[in-house]
């Protein structure tokens, strides 16, 4: 792949990661559910997502985008998500609900941010500064396991979080190893994923697709309709303009 070529898909991830800044800004000035505090970490964590994507290159280290097989990838993506969903009803990939959340934290701030600095930077990072980019099998092995490790540690605040409840401690113990083992598990997966497809897509969209339906069975969003705020940022999106409406009918 030309150089040209791996600029236009950098480029193009970074579009979309700014795009996914807008909801996270949106739910920031609102502050729903209180959390505009989350919508600032993941807003961080985007913007230095951004700088590594555009950076990295400069000094040698090459990162993945958003390829000219995106079309091909949305459907690798969904259907890596699906599997990832069917791996969680049968309870292959651990417990890791978390109570309740808010749309676009989980699914535009996770989802889509936590993907990029995790899969997209800290693999190109750590495959080049710990293993020369020399894969020999066991090189790109590590540096999933390795990255695997720290989404785990990333995401260990959440299990505690939900496990707060449970009085019994050697439950709590199980809770916590089976998130983290899956955590690191479903990394790995996203990790290969990325090799193979050479694109970011199909680990977004499958990321998106699975956050979603765990936050779905505590939520209940399908199950909503839009007044019972089937979307709260979407909701609050609309309220203002029916207002609005409302108060232009008045004169």
């Amino acid at each position: 792949m030309s150089k040209k070529s791996e600029d236009k898909n950098r480029l193009r991830l970074i579009y979309f990661l700014i795009l996914g800044l807008i909801p996270l800004l949106w739910t920031f000035i609102n502050s729903y559910f209180d959390w505009g505090l989350g919508a600032v970490q993941y807003g961080v964590l985007g913007i230095v997502s951004i700088i590594a994507i555009y950076s990295l290159p400069k000094v040698g280290i090459n990162v993945k985008g958003i390829d000219d097989n995106w079309k091909s990838d949305i459907l690798i993506g969904i259907g890596l998500g699906f599997l990832l969903i069917f791996l969680k009803i049968l309870n292959l990939v651990g417990s890791f609900e978390y109570g309740a959340g808010l749309f676009s934290i989980r699914i535009f701030g996770a989802g889509l941010i936590e993907t990029s600095i995790f899969f997209i930077v800290m693999i190109a990072v750590v495959f080049k500064i710990g293993f020369k980019e020399e894969d020999n099998g066991w090189a790109y092995f590590f540096t999933c396991l390795i990255v695997g490790f720290i989404f785990a540690f990333f995401h260990y605040a959440f299990i505690t979080q939900a496990t707060t409840g449970i009085p019994d401690e050697s439950v709590k113990i199980s809770l916590v190893s089976g998130f983290f083992i899956s955590a690191t598990i479903i990394a790995m997966i996203w990790g290969y994923v990325l090799k193979w497809t050479k694109s970011a897509l199909p680990l977004i969209i499958s990321h998106m697709m699975l956050n979603f339906y765990m936050l779905n069975k505590t939520l209940h969003w399908i199950n909503l309709g839009i007044n019972s705020m089937i979307i709260p940022w979407i909701h609050n999106l609309i309220l203002p303009i029916n207002n609005l409406v409302i108060l232009l009918q008045l004169f």
